[in-house]
Protein backbone atom coordinates (compact mmCIF):
# COMPACT_ATOMS: atom_id res chain seq x y z
CA UNK A 1 0.00 0.00 0.00
CA UNK A 2 1.61 3.32 -1.48
CA UNK A 3 0.43 6.92 -0.38
CA UNK A 4 -1.40 8.83 -3.22
CA UNK A 5 -3.57 11.83 -3.35
CA UNK A 6 -5.64 13.34 -6.10
CA UNK A 7 -6.32 16.58 -7.54
CA UNK A 8 -8.58 15.83 -9.96
CA UNK A 9 -11.49 18.72 -10.43
CA UNK A 10 -14.52 18.11 -12.66
CA UNK A 11 -14.95 20.50 -15.25
CA UNK A 12 -17.56 23.24 -16.01
CA UNK A 13 -20.32 22.11 -18.47
CA UNK A 14 -18.35 22.07 -21.63
CA UNK A 15 -19.43 21.75 -25.32
CA UNK A 16 -16.26 19.76 -26.71
CA UNK A 17 -16.53 20.39 -31.06
CA UNK A 18 -14.18 18.49 -33.01
CA UNK A 19 -13.37 19.57 -36.36
CA UNK A 20 -11.69 16.83 -38.49
CA UNK A 21 -13.43 14.46 -36.38
CA UNK A 22 -14.20 11.96 -39.08
CA UNK A 23 -10.37 11.65 -39.12
CA UNK A 24 -8.17 8.71 -37.56
CA UNK A 25 -7.07 11.28 -34.85
CA UNK A 26 -10.56 11.95 -33.63
CA UNK A 27 -11.63 8.11 -34.02
CA UNK A 28 -8.28 6.49 -32.76
CA UNK A 29 -7.82 8.78 -29.92
CA UNK A 30 -9.77 12.01 -29.28
CA UNK A 31 -13.47 10.45 -28.74
CA UNK A 32 -12.20 7.28 -26.76
CA UNK A 33 -10.32 9.82 -24.69
CA UNK A 34 -13.39 11.79 -24.40
CA UNK A 35 -15.13 8.78 -23.28
CA UNK A 36 -12.68 7.56 -21.04
CA UNK A 37 -13.38 11.20 -18.73
CA UNK A 38 -16.92 10.37 -19.16
CA UNK A 39 -16.50 6.38 -18.00
CA UNK A 40 -14.06 8.02 -14.99
CA UNK A 41 -16.84 10.45 -14.01
CA UNK A 42 -14.79 13.68 -14.61
CA UNK A 43 -16.90 14.77 -17.35
CA UNK A 44 -19.59 17.31 -16.04
CA UNK A 45 -22.98 15.25 -16.35
CA UNK A 46 -24.55 18.68 -18.88
CA UNK A 47 -20.96 18.45 -21.27
CA UNK A 48 -21.92 17.00 -25.08
CA UNK A 49 -19.82 16.67 -27.88
CA UNK A 50 -19.91 18.29 -31.42
CA UNK A 51 -18.49 16.60 -34.18
CA UNK A 52 -17.83 18.65 -37.29
CA UNK A 53 -16.74 17.14 -40.91
CA UNK A 54 -17.24 16.84 -44.16
CA UNK A 55 -18.33 13.93 -44.71
CA UNK A 56 -22.25 13.41 -45.07
CA UNK A 57 -22.87 11.59 -41.46
CA UNK A 58 -26.20 12.10 -39.31
CA UNK A 59 -25.70 11.70 -36.20
CA UNK A 60 -26.73 8.37 -35.64
CA UNK A 61 -24.56 7.49 -38.60
CA UNK A 62 -21.36 9.10 -36.89
CA UNK A 63 -22.16 7.48 -33.95
CA UNK A 64 -22.30 4.51 -34.97
CA UNK A 65 -18.46 5.07 -36.45
CA UNK A 66 -17.75 6.27 -33.03
CA UNK A 67 -18.86 2.79 -31.28
CA UNK A 68 -16.07 0.46 -32.90
CA UNK A 69 -13.23 2.03 -31.67
CA UNK A 70 -14.88 2.61 -27.75
CA UNK A 71 -12.75 0.46 -25.89
CA UNK A 72 -14.24 -2.94 -25.35
CA UNK A 73 -14.06 -2.24 -21.27
CA UNK A 74 -16.74 0.03 -21.36
CA UNK A 75 -20.11 -1.43 -20.76
CA UNK A 76 -22.77 -1.34 -22.94
CA UNK A 77 -24.99 1.08 -21.24
CA UNK A 78 -22.10 3.61 -20.54
CA UNK A 79 -21.36 3.41 -24.26
CA UNK A 80 -24.64 4.34 -25.20
CA UNK A 81 -25.06 6.73 -22.42
CA UNK A 82 -21.91 8.51 -23.64
CA UNK A 83 -23.03 7.71 -27.92
CA UNK A 84 -26.24 9.60 -27.07
CA UNK A 85 -23.97 13.20 -25.96
CA UNK A 86 -22.65 13.47 -29.76
CA UNK A 87 -24.32 15.22 -32.12
CA UNK A 88 -22.99 16.35 -35.95
CA UNK A 89 -22.73 19.20 -38.23
CA UNK A 90 -20.88 19.06 -41.88
CA UNK A 91 -18.87 22.21 -42.00
CA UNK A 92 -16.49 23.38 -44.75
CA UNK A 93 -13.71 26.20 -44.19
CA UNK A 94 -14.85 27.16 -47.85
CA UNK A 95 -18.59 27.53 -47.17
CA UNK A 96 -19.20 30.48 -44.18
CA UNK A 97 -23.31 29.42 -44.40
CA UNK A 98 -21.86 26.02 -42.75
CA UNK A 99 -19.96 27.18 -39.67
CA UNK A 100 -23.02 30.40 -38.89
CA UNK A 101 -25.22 26.54 -38.98
CA UNK A 102 -22.61 25.46 -36.59
CA UNK A 103 -23.19 28.60 -35.14
CA UNK A 104 -26.81 27.63 -34.31
CA UNK A 105 -26.35 24.34 -33.47
CA UNK A 106 -24.41 25.25 -30.30
CA UNK A 107 -26.72 27.84 -29.59
CA UNK A 108 -29.57 25.56 -29.38
CA UNK A 109 -27.56 23.15 -26.89
CA UNK A 110 -27.67 26.25 -24.47
CA UNK A 111 -29.40 26.30 -21.36
CA UNK A 112 -30.16 28.67 -18.74
CA UNK A 113 -28.83 26.10 -16.50
CA UNK A 114 -25.38 26.33 -17.75
CA UNK A 115 -23.08 28.28 -19.74
CA UNK A 116 -21.96 27.92 -22.88
CA UNK A 117 -18.47 26.74 -22.46
CA UNK A 118 -16.89 25.70 -25.97
CA UNK A 119 -13.31 23.92 -26.43
CA UNK A 120 -12.77 23.16 -29.97
CA UNK A 121 -10.20 20.74 -31.05
CA UNK A 122 -8.49 21.12 -34.57
CA UNK A 123 -8.24 17.36 -35.61
CA UNK A 124 -7.13 18.57 -39.21
CA UNK A 125 -4.16 18.70 -41.32
CA UNK A 126 -1.51 22.35 -40.97
CA UNK A 127 -3.59 23.05 -44.42
CA UNK A 128 -6.42 23.24 -43.22
CA UNK A 129 -5.59 25.31 -39.94
CA UNK A 130 -5.98 28.94 -40.68
CA UNK A 131 -9.34 28.93 -43.11
CA UNK A 132 -10.97 27.04 -40.47
CA UNK A 133 -9.80 29.64 -37.37
CA UNK A 134 -10.83 32.35 -39.64
CA UNK A 135 -14.08 30.49 -40.37
CA UNK A 136 -14.80 30.36 -36.21
CA UNK A 137 -13.98 33.85 -35.61
CA UNK A 138 -16.74 34.89 -38.81
CA UNK A 139 -19.02 33.43 -37.32
CA UNK A 140 -18.38 34.32 -33.73
CA UNK A 141 -17.54 31.08 -32.36
CA UNK A 142 -14.39 32.16 -30.37
CA UNK A 143 -15.94 35.46 -29.00
CA UNK A 144 -15.83 35.52 -25.29
CA UNK A 145 -18.08 38.02 -23.62
CA UNK A 146 -16.31 39.67 -20.08
CA UNK A 147 -17.14 37.98 -17.13
CA UNK A 148 -19.31 34.97 -19.17
CA UNK A 149 -18.76 31.63 -20.95
CA UNK A 150 -15.08 30.80 -22.09
CA UNK A 151 -13.89 29.64 -25.78
CA UNK A 152 -10.80 27.51 -25.91
CA UNK A 153 -8.53 26.21 -29.04
CA UNK A 154 -6.60 23.26 -29.06
CA UNK A 155 -3.67 22.83 -31.97
CA UNK A 156 -2.44 20.13 -32.89
CA UNK A 157 1.26 20.22 -34.10
CA UNK A 158 3.22 21.01 -36.49
CA UNK A 159 2.96 24.95 -34.88
CA UNK A 160 5.08 26.13 -38.22
CA UNK A 161 7.73 24.24 -40.03
CA UNK A 162 10.30 26.44 -39.30
CA UNK A 163 10.99 29.83 -37.83
CA UNK A 164 9.44 32.30 -40.40
CA UNK A 165 5.86 30.12 -40.51
CA UNK A 166 5.73 29.48 -36.81
CA UNK A 167 5.69 33.43 -36.57
CA UNK A 168 3.69 34.41 -39.28
CA UNK A 169 1.13 31.33 -37.29
CA UNK A 170 1.39 33.35 -34.10
CA UNK A 171 0.56 36.73 -35.69
CA UNK A 172 -2.56 35.19 -37.23
CA UNK A 173 -3.62 33.70 -34.07
CA UNK A 174 -2.99 36.85 -31.53
CA UNK A 175 -4.65 39.03 -34.09
CA UNK A 176 -7.41 36.95 -33.70
CA UNK A 177 -8.06 35.22 -30.28
CA UNK A 178 -6.35 35.95 -27.22
CA UNK A 179 -3.06 33.50 -25.87
CA UNK A 180 -5.00 32.76 -22.68
CA UNK A 181 -7.88 31.25 -25.38
CA UNK A 182 -5.46 28.53 -27.51
CA UNK A 183 -3.48 25.54 -26.14
CA UNK A 184 -1.26 24.09 -28.66
CA UNK A 185 -0.86 19.95 -27.64
CA UNK A 186 1.62 17.82 -27.54
CA UNK A 187 0.61 14.55 -26.07
CA UNK A 188 4.01 13.31 -24.78
CA UNK A 189 3.30 16.03 -22.24
CA UNK A 190 0.65 14.14 -20.16
CA UNK A 191 2.70 10.99 -20.28
CA UNK A 192 3.41 9.74 -16.71
CA UNK A 193 7.05 9.34 -17.03
CA UNK A 194 7.16 12.98 -18.85
CA UNK A 195 4.91 14.39 -15.71
CA UNK A 196 6.78 12.83 -13.55
CA UNK A 197 10.17 14.44 -14.10
CA UNK A 198 8.74 17.35 -12.64
CA UNK A 199 8.03 14.86 -9.03
CA UNK A 200 11.16 13.06 -9.60
CA UNK A 201 13.32 16.05 -9.69
CA UNK A 202 11.10 18.46 -7.25
CA UNK A 203 9.69 16.48 -4.68
CA UNK A 204 12.79 13.89 -3.93
CA UNK A 205 15.65 15.39 -1.32
CA UNK A 206 18.06 12.56 -2.88
CA UNK A 207 18.12 14.23 -6.54
CA UNK A 208 18.03 17.93 -5.44
CA UNK A 209 21.34 18.53 -4.75
CA UNK A 210 23.16 16.05 -7.30
CA UNK A 211 21.43 17.43 -10.12
CA UNK A 212 23.90 19.43 -12.01
CA UNK A 213 27.16 19.28 -13.68
CA UNK A 214 28.97 18.37 -10.27
CA UNK A 215 27.16 14.48 -10.16
CA UNK A 216 26.32 14.09 -13.55
CA UNK A 217 28.29 12.82 -16.22
CA UNK A 218 25.93 12.71 -19.49
CA UNK A 219 21.93 13.09 -20.12
CA UNK A 220 20.43 11.04 -23.41
CA UNK A 221 17.09 11.15 -24.02
CA UNK A 222 16.31 8.22 -26.63
CA UNK A 223 13.29 7.29 -28.89
CA UNK A 224 13.24 4.55 -31.20
CA UNK A 225 10.11 3.04 -33.22
CA UNK A 226 10.06 0.01 -35.48
CA UNK A 227 7.50 1.73 -37.40
CA UNK A 228 7.89 3.21 -40.94
CA UNK A 229 5.61 5.79 -42.27
CA UNK A 230 2.31 4.39 -40.88
CA UNK A 231 0.20 6.44 -43.46
CA UNK A 232 1.98 9.35 -42.37
CA UNK A 233 3.73 9.52 -45.93
CA UNK A 234 2.80 12.59 -47.40
CA UNK A 235 3.25 14.84 -43.79
CA UNK A 236 6.73 12.94 -43.21
CA UNK A 237 8.22 13.39 -46.59
CA UNK A 238 7.81 17.15 -46.05
CA UNK A 239 8.23 17.38 -42.78
CA UNK A 240 11.31 14.58 -41.86
CA UNK A 241 12.32 13.36 -38.17
CA UNK A 242 13.82 17.19 -37.02
CA UNK A 243 10.51 18.47 -37.80
CA UNK A 244 8.68 15.71 -36.21
CA UNK A 245 10.68 14.81 -32.93
CA UNK A 246 12.75 17.20 -31.81
CA UNK A 247 11.23 20.69 -32.18
CA UNK A 248 8.42 19.28 -30.23
CA UNK A 249 8.02 16.71 -28.43
CA UNK A 250 12.02 16.08 -27.27
CA UNK A 251 12.90 19.61 -26.54
CA UNK A 252 10.22 19.81 -24.14
CA UNK A 253 11.33 16.98 -22.82
CA UNK A 254 15.02 18.36 -22.40
CA UNK A 255 13.62 21.37 -20.95
CA UNK A 256 12.06 19.62 -18.17
CA UNK A 257 15.17 17.55 -17.55
CA UNK A 258 17.25 20.91 -17.22
CA UNK A 259 15.46 23.82 -16.63
CA UNK A 260 16.30 25.74 -12.95
CA UNK A 261 13.92 24.66 -10.37
CA UNK A 262 10.38 27.05 -11.08
CA UNK A 263 9.37 29.04 -8.21
CA UNK A 264 6.13 27.48 -7.85
CA UNK A 265 3.87 24.27 -9.88
CA UNK A 266 2.12 26.57 -11.52
CA UNK A 267 1.75 27.12 -15.61
CA UNK A 268 3.25 30.54 -15.91
CA UNK A 269 6.44 29.92 -13.33
CA UNK A 270 7.30 26.46 -15.45
CA UNK A 271 7.15 28.38 -18.61
CA UNK A 272 8.90 30.83 -17.66
CA UNK A 273 11.86 28.40 -16.29
CA UNK A 274 11.58 26.37 -19.86
CA UNK A 275 12.31 29.77 -21.89
CA UNK A 276 15.35 30.06 -20.30
CA UNK A 277 16.53 27.14 -20.97
CA UNK A 278 16.09 27.23 -24.26
CA UNK A 279 17.79 30.56 -24.61
CA UNK A 280 20.69 29.17 -22.76
CA UNK A 281 21.37 26.18 -25.37
CA UNK A 282 24.29 27.02 -27.28
CA UNK A 283 23.26 27.03 -31.29
CA UNK A 284 24.95 25.37 -34.10
CA UNK A 285 26.84 26.68 -36.50
CA UNK A 286 28.12 25.60 -39.82
CA UNK A 287 31.00 23.08 -37.54
CA UNK A 288 28.93 22.05 -34.95
CA UNK A 289 26.40 21.15 -37.54
CA UNK A 290 29.01 18.16 -39.34
CA UNK A 291 30.56 17.05 -36.06
CA UNK A 292 27.56 17.39 -33.85
CA UNK A 293 24.81 16.46 -35.71
CA UNK A 294 24.07 12.62 -37.25
CA UNK A 295 21.37 12.49 -39.68
CA UNK A 296 20.41 9.01 -41.83
CA UNK A 297 17.67 7.39 -43.76
CA UNK A 298 16.79 3.35 -43.71
CA UNK A 299 17.33 1.46 -46.45
CA UNK A 300 15.95 -2.29 -46.75
CA UNK A 301 16.74 -4.31 -44.28
CA UNK A 302 16.04 -7.37 -42.51
CA UNK A 303 12.49 -8.09 -44.53
CA UNK A 304 11.12 -4.35 -44.01
CA UNK A 305 11.98 -2.06 -47.23
CA UNK A 306 13.60 1.23 -47.32
CA UNK A 307 12.79 4.58 -47.02
CA UNK A 308 12.72 4.96 -50.78
CA UNK A 309 10.55 1.62 -51.21
CA UNK A 310 7.82 2.93 -49.65
CA UNK A 311 4.64 3.81 -51.41
CA UNK A 312 4.92 8.06 -52.58
CA UNK A 313 8.15 8.44 -51.89
CA UNK A 314 10.93 9.24 -54.27
CA UNK A 315 13.68 7.52 -55.18
CA UNK A 316 16.01 10.32 -54.25
CA UNK A 317 14.30 11.74 -51.18
CA UNK A 318 16.64 12.85 -49.07
CA UNK A 319 14.24 12.91 -45.94
CA UNK A 320 15.61 11.78 -42.80
CA UNK A 321 14.25 8.86 -40.44
CA UNK A 322 17.08 9.49 -37.73
CA UNK A 323 18.75 11.95 -36.14
CA UNK A 324 21.27 11.70 -33.37
CA UNK A 325 22.65 15.14 -32.01
CA UNK A 326 24.68 15.77 -28.90
CA UNK A 327 23.69 19.21 -27.59
CA UNK A 328 25.52 21.45 -24.69
CA UNK A 329 23.49 23.88 -22.54
CA UNK A 330 25.71 27.01 -21.78
CA UNK A 331 24.44 27.95 -17.92
CA UNK A 332 26.14 27.48 -14.86
CA UNK A 333 24.24 24.40 -13.89
CA UNK A 334 25.12 22.13 -17.15
CA UNK A 335 28.21 23.86 -18.56
CA UNK A 336 30.46 20.94 -20.23
CA UNK A 337 27.66 18.28 -19.62
CA UNK A 338 26.84 17.17 -23.07
CA UNK A 339 23.62 16.37 -23.68
CA UNK A 340 22.39 13.31 -26.30
CA UNK A 341 19.20 13.61 -28.23
CA UNK A 342 17.99 10.74 -30.46
CA UNK A 343 15.06 9.19 -32.34
CA UNK A 344 14.43 6.56 -35.57
CA UNK A 345 12.13 5.17 -36.98
CA UNK A 346 12.08 1.68 -38.64
CA UNK A 347 14.48 0.70 -35.53
CA UNK A 348 15.43 -2.93 -33.57
CA UNK A 349 13.77 -2.17 -30.32
CA UNK A 350 10.35 -0.07 -29.45
CA UNK A 351 11.18 2.40 -26.61
CA UNK A 352 11.29 6.15 -25.24
CA UNK A 353 13.79 6.77 -22.09
CA UNK A 354 15.54 8.72 -20.60
CA UNK A 355 18.90 8.17 -19.10
CA UNK A 356 20.48 10.79 -16.51
CA UNK A 357 24.21 8.91 -15.92
CA UNK A 358 26.14 9.69 -12.80
CA UNK A 359 29.61 10.40 -12.80
CA UNK A 360 31.87 7.50 -11.30
CA UNK A 361 33.01 8.52 -7.71
CA UNK A 362 35.52 10.42 -7.14
CA UNK A 363 37.33 8.27 -4.22
CA UNK A 364 36.96 4.73 -4.07
CA UNK A 365 38.51 2.50 -0.63
CA UNK A 366 38.33 -0.26 -3.06
CA UNK A 367 41.55 -2.11 -4.54
CA UNK A 368 42.65 -1.37 -8.23
CA UNK A 369 41.01 -4.12 -10.02
CA UNK A 370 37.60 -3.85 -7.86
CA UNK A 371 37.46 -0.42 -9.12
CA UNK A 372 37.37 -0.91 -12.70
CA UNK A 373 34.51 -3.05 -12.24
CA UNK A 374 32.31 0.09 -11.28
CA UNK A 375 29.77 1.47 -13.48
CA UNK A 376 28.17 4.66 -12.90
CA UNK A 377 25.09 4.92 -11.36
CA UNK A 378 22.03 5.86 -13.75
CA UNK A 379 18.68 7.19 -13.74
CA UNK A 380 16.49 5.88 -16.62
CA UNK A 381 13.15 7.17 -16.68
CA UNK A 382 10.81 4.76 -19.78
CA UNK A 383 8.23 6.56 -21.38
CA UNK A 384 7.14 3.52 -23.34
CA UNK A 385 7.18 0.35 -22.97
CA UNK A 386 6.06 -0.22 -19.26
CA UNK A 387 6.35 3.58 -17.93
CA UNK A 388 8.31 3.63 -15.12
CA UNK A 389 11.82 4.53 -13.52
CA UNK A 390 14.67 2.43 -12.88
CA UNK A 391 17.61 2.96 -10.68
CA UNK A 392 20.98 1.75 -11.38
CA UNK A 393 23.29 1.18 -8.12
CA UNK A 394 26.52 -0.83 -7.32
CA UNK A 395 25.67 -3.64 -4.75
CA UNK A 396 27.68 -6.32 -3.55
CA UNK A 397 27.14 -10.33 -5.19
CA UNK A 398 26.14 -12.86 -2.94
CA UNK A 399 28.93 -15.21 -1.56
CA UNK A 400 31.69 -15.16 0.41
CA UNK A 401 34.15 -13.00 -1.97
CA UNK A 402 34.17 -9.08 -2.22
CA UNK A 403 32.22 -8.99 -6.06
CA UNK A 404 30.12 -5.92 -6.98
CA UNK A 405 28.11 -5.78 -9.60
CA UNK A 406 24.79 -4.22 -10.35
CA UNK A 407 21.45 -3.97 -8.42
CA UNK A 408 18.22 -2.60 -10.32
CA UNK A 409 15.46 -0.37 -8.14
CA UNK A 410 12.84 -0.83 -11.21
CA UNK A 411 9.48 0.61 -10.62
CA UNK A 412 6.56 0.19 -13.40
CA UNK A 413 3.80 2.83 -13.45
CA UNK A 414 0.78 1.09 -13.91
CA UNK A 415 1.69 -1.25 -10.81
CA UNK A 416 1.97 1.77 -8.59
CA UNK A 417 -1.41 2.98 -9.92
CA UNK A 418 -4.71 2.86 -7.80
CA UNK A 419 -6.92 3.54 -10.77
CA UNK A 420 -6.06 0.85 -13.64
CA UNK A 421 -8.54 2.84 -15.83
CA UNK A 422 -7.33 6.08 -15.40
CA UNK A 423 -7.68 8.32 -18.48
CA UNK A 424 -4.64 8.55 -20.87
CA UNK A 425 -2.44 11.14 -22.19
CA UNK A 426 -5.05 12.84 -24.05
CA UNK A 427 -7.44 12.40 -21.91
CA UNK A 428 -5.60 14.26 -19.32
CA UNK A 429 -4.89 17.23 -21.92
CA UNK A 430 -8.68 17.90 -22.89
CA UNK A 431 -9.09 17.77 -19.09
CA UNK A 432 -6.64 20.28 -18.28
CA UNK A 433 -7.73 22.47 -21.02
CA UNK A 434 -11.37 22.44 -19.84
CA UNK A 435 -9.93 23.63 -16.56
CA UNK A 436 -7.75 26.44 -17.63
CA UNK A 437 -4.63 25.16 -17.15
CA UNK A 438 -1.71 25.27 -18.93
CA UNK A 439 1.04 23.55 -17.36
CA UNK A 440 1.45 20.76 -19.79
CA UNK A 441 0.82 22.58 -23.09
CA UNK A 442 3.16 24.38 -25.29
CA UNK A 443 3.64 28.40 -25.24
CA UNK A 444 4.32 30.29 -28.46
CA UNK A 445 7.76 31.77 -27.27
CA UNK A 446 9.22 28.09 -26.75
CA UNK A 447 7.95 27.45 -29.79
CA UNK A 448 9.48 30.20 -31.55
CA UNK A 449 12.91 29.89 -29.35
CA UNK A 450 12.97 26.08 -30.38
CA UNK A 451 12.61 27.02 -34.32
CA UNK A 452 15.62 29.53 -33.71
CA UNK A 453 17.57 26.66 -32.60
CA UNK A 454 16.73 23.98 -35.45
CA UNK A 455 15.71 26.38 -38.45
CA UNK A 456 19.52 26.83 -39.32
CA UNK A 457 20.05 23.12 -39.25
CA UNK A 458 17.40 22.40 -41.89
CA UNK A 459 18.87 25.18 -43.87
CA UNK A 460 21.88 23.76 -43.30
CA UNK A 461 20.72 20.15 -44.67
CA UNK A 462 18.95 21.55 -47.61
CA UNK A 463 21.71 24.22 -49.36
CA UNK A 464 24.41 21.80 -48.80
CA UNK A 465 23.73 18.15 -49.01
CA UNK A 466 27.28 17.56 -49.82
CA UNK A 467 29.10 18.86 -46.63
CA UNK A 468 26.32 17.56 -44.27
CA UNK A 469 26.14 14.09 -45.96
CA UNK A 470 22.45 11.81 -45.15
CA UNK A 471 24.19 8.02 -43.47
CA UNK A 472 22.17 5.14 -43.78
CA UNK A 473 21.15 2.09 -41.67
CA UNK A 474 19.20 -1.11 -42.21
CA UNK A 475 16.27 -1.00 -41.25
CA UNK A 476 15.79 -3.06 -37.90
CA UNK A 477 19.25 -1.75 -37.09
CA UNK A 478 20.04 0.19 -34.10
CA UNK A 479 20.51 3.11 -36.58
CA UNK A 480 24.11 4.46 -38.78
CA UNK A 481 27.57 3.02 -37.06
CA UNK A 482 28.30 7.00 -37.32
CA UNK A 483 26.09 7.90 -34.37
CA UNK A 484 27.79 5.25 -32.34
CA UNK A 485 31.06 7.32 -32.51
CA UNK A 486 29.36 11.06 -31.52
Amino acid sequence: MHNTFSIEVIPEPCVIVIFGATGDLSRKKIMPSICSLFTNHLLHKNSTVVACGRSDHTAQSFRESVASHIPGCVCHKEKNCFLKKISYVRTNADDSRSFRNLSEHLKQMGSSDFPLNHLYYLAIPPSSFQPTVEAMCQAGLMHEAEGGSWRHLVIEKPFGEDLKSSLALDIFLHERIDEHQVFRIDHYLAKETVQNILITRFANRIFETIWDRRAIDHISIKTSETAGLEGRTAYFDRSGLLRDMFQNHLMEILMLIAMEPPRSFEASAIHKAKLELINAIRPYNPESIGTEIIRAQYTAGNGMPGYREEEGIAADSMTESFVRMKMLIDNERWQGVPFYIQAGKRMATLDSEISIVFKHSSYSIFSERLSKTLIPNTLVLRIRPDEGVKLTLQAKHSGPKLTIGNLHCDAVYDEQSDNPDAPDAYARLLLDAMLHDHTLFVRSETIIESWRLFTPILQAWREYPDKYPLRFYPAGSNGPEEALHL
